[in-house]
């Protein structure tokens, strides 16, 4: 009873004491909230909207059942994954996160469509938004085994067109003759250096220094040689802000989020240290 008395007496003792009770308080407690696994209200109601979503109906009592057990089992899947670290060095994982952090910084930055920044978008833009310059024209193929062949071929055509002679051509693979096609399609078909000869073509009949009925070439392609008349032209035009609203809003969002990619890793940056070792 005495050494009691003086180990009671000993401050030390009660600040041991204290200690221990708050290692075992923590203690518990901390089990207690790897254990909980809470699960809203508003996500069960998710759970039964995403169902009435896809079988347009609510779910049965017993459905919901299921879906309520699938869903806490997701839950403490997860859970336990992460608390067992499987989420660790994983590259699907990895991507994944990756993929969400992007989006949310995107769908941040977009946020309010504002029409008078979608207005400005557009103007700053209003090239890309044209209707594109159409051609029409036919053409004669001298495609020899040897370019050199064809190309003299064309040459020795064009003076017989010139002289009133009409010149026959190699049987072509495709079409003859071509309407209302745009640039871009004519570079697929015939490549881009026989696209720029078109342009040029174009651009001199409208001017006036040269005729639109006139053949000329050779012009080279893909393929071999040829010898084109423009029968007809369309030059690019311009469109309204209300015709080309859509493809403006989906330009203007993938800006907004190219630029919230660049933001957001200018700021984790400046957030870390990067230390390769």
């Amino acid at each position: 009873m005495v050494v009691l008395k003086v180990v009671l007496k000993d401050p030390i003792v009660y600040f041991l004491i204290v200690g221990f009770l708050l290692f075992v308080g923590s203690a518990y407690s901390g089990s207690r909230s790897e254990q909980t696994i809470i699960i809203s209200r508003s996500d069960q109601i998710d759970w039964v909207n995403s169902w009435e979503k896809e079988f347009d109906r609510l779910p049965t009592r017993s459905e919901y059942n299921v879906l309520r057990d699938q869903k806490i089992k997701e839950e403490l899947s997860v859970t336990e994954a992460i608390a067992l670290r499987l989420d660790q060095n994983d590259p699907v994982i990895r991507r994944r996160l990756i993929q969400k952090l992007e989006y949310s910084a995107e769908a941040a930055a977009i946020g309010e469509l504002d029409e008078k920044e979608l207005r400005s978008f557009f103007e700053a833009n209003a090239a890309n938004y044209q209707h594109p310059a159409r051609f029409s024209f036919r053409h004669i193929y001298f495609g020899d085994e040897h370019p050199n062949e064809a190309y003299g071929r064309a040459e020795l055509a064009l003076e017989n067109l010139s002289a009133g002679i009409s010149p026959v051509g190699d049987p072509f693979i495709q079409q003859n003759d071509y309407a209302q096609r745009t640039e871009v399609e004519v570079v697929e078909v015939f490549g881009r250096d026989f696209a720029n000869e078109i342009i040029t073509i174009a651009t001199q009949a409208q001017t006036g220094s040269d005729s639109k009925s006139k053949w000329h070439g050779p012009v080279q392609s893909s393929y071999g040689s040829h010898l084109v008349q423009l029968t007809s032209y369309v030059p690019a035009r311009a469109q309204s802000f209300e015709q080309a609203y859509v493809r403006t809003l989906r330009d203007f969002q993938a800006e907004r989020g190219r630029s919230a990619r660049d933001d957001l890793y200018r700021s984790l940056f400046e957030k870390y240290d990067v230390v390769l070792e």
